[in-house]
């Protein structure tokens, strides 16, 4: 599922449990400025505290974008597990105060290629914004 900019105002179930490429997978492939938001949540409904969980989920999320603006990816969604892998590609992601969790109750692959991969995070206690390399 790739999108320019995506909004969510329903349930997006990208939480299939496979690692095959082609299932469950959210990429933001673009050269503009991509946002992520919406009203709602991704994943399936099931809540679990183990690896059986569903409940906003993304099983992969690849994110490739040749915009030169930073960021180039607005990320709008809080409490977003990554279960199978994130791959940044280009990718300089800012999360404003949400939380990402790469691992869904246990681990995730995680590749970034060499150069502008970060997640842009914002200070709840001053709004400084903290950038957090990826090696």
């Amino acid at each position: 599922m790739g999108y320019s900019n995506s909004t969510n105002n329903g349930r997006i179930d990208l939480s299939s449990s496979s690692t095959n490429f082609q299932e469950g997978v959210l990429n933001l492939n673009g050269s503009t400025v991509q946002t992520v938001s919406g009203l709602r949540t991704f994943g399936g409904t099931f809540y679990f505290t183990d690896y059986s969980n569903t409940g906003a989920v993304i099983n992969q999320l690849l994110i490739n974008n040749t915009s030169p603006t930073t960021p180039n990816i607005i990320w709008g969604f809080n409490n977003i597990k990554i279960k199978s892998a994130i791959t940044l590609t280009n990718a300089r992601v800012d999360l404003e105060s949400n939380k990402m969790t790469i691992g869904n109750y246990g681990n995730a692959n995680t590749i970034c290629a060499p150069a502008n991969r970060f997640f842009y995070l914002h200070s709840l206690s001053d709004s400084t914004l903290i950038k957090v390399k990826l090696f």
